[in-house]
């Protein structure tokens, strides 16, 4: 039986800020050129509203459809973790069914640690653990991990212990 060595999560925080803030940026363009549409047919007359309750009013369907538009996305990363083994790692993912996805540490080959602005002022970054194989399914990527570098060099301690243990 393996020896569990460390268990983490994704920092959902960290993983939905940008993307929220994308959606609402977006929902927001949409929402000025219908508050356009509404106050030139206020101004000729066609309609007989207030403007304030009109822009109030696309001010919550924007937050709205803001916030349900990454509902899915925090879901997957509020039911995800990656759990380190002596010998490999594993992604499990639980939600309505659950996804487990190993990878032996003798399969990886390189540690690539992917990290936005956004992402540097949080101190969490995207890991890829790249296989010898370049194969697109066989890369397992690891979502929004705090302390990334930290975490790097645990994968590489028991990597480096994998190696001596086959030896």
């Amino acid at each position: 039986m393996p020896e569990l060595r460390f268990v983490i999560k994704p920092d959902v925080t960290n993983a939905l800020a940008p993307t929220l803030f994308r959606w609402v940026f977006r929902y927001s363009v949409a929402a000025v050129v219908v508050y356009t549409l509404f106050y030139w047919l206020v101004r000729l007359g066609v309609f007989d509203l207030s403007l304030s309750r009109i822009l109030f009013a696309l001010g919550v369907i924007v937050v709205m459809f803001s916030f349900s538009s990454i509902k899915l996305q925090f879901l997957v990363l509020q039911n995800t973790r990656y759990v380190f083994y002596d010998t490999h790692v594993v992604e499990e993912r639980k939600l309505l069914v659950t996804r487990r996805h190993s990878m032996p540490y003798k399969q990886i080959s390189k540690i690539i640690n992917n990290s936005s602005l956004w992402d540097r002022f949080t101190k969490a970054s995207n890991m890829v653990l790249r296989t010898a194989r370049h194969d697109e399914g066989q890369d397992m990527v690891l979502r929004s991990i705090k302390n990334s570098e930290e975490v790097e060099h645990k994968i590489y301690k028991l990597l480096k212990e994998d190696a001596r243990t086959r030896r």
